[in-house]
């Protein structure tokens, strides 16, 4: 599957202000995907910035393996939320995604 990202991992973006691209999480809804991207901010009490959208007008992508999006439900998790979905995400620090 593709995955948006506004920017590579490490390189800045802007979200508000320019800021370091850190992490992406991904929700499939019934309705579609949605993306949460996560931005550096430097600030030791506020450490990343992020905001969510379709991942309309994206300048890049990253490619991750299907079974990353196996679908559950989602009070089987402890989710107050009905219906089924999956959520994965990644995050980059120090050069290497983790």
């Amino acid at each position: 599957m593709i995955i948006s990202i506004p920017c590579k991992f490490g390189e800045k973006a802007l979200c508000r202000r320019m800021l370091v691209f850190c992490g992406v999480d991904w929700f499939r809804w019934s309705s579609g995907m949605e993306y949460t991207y996560f931005f550096e901010t430097g600030d030791f009490w506020h450490e990343a910035d992020f905001y969510t959208g379709d991942g309309a007008g994206m300048s890049k992508y990253i490619e991750v393996d299907n079974v990353l999006l196996s679908s559950f439900v989602l009070r089987e998790k402890g989710l107050p939320l009905r219906g089924e979905g999956s959520v994965e995400g990644f995050r980059f620090k120090n050069g290497k995604k983790i």
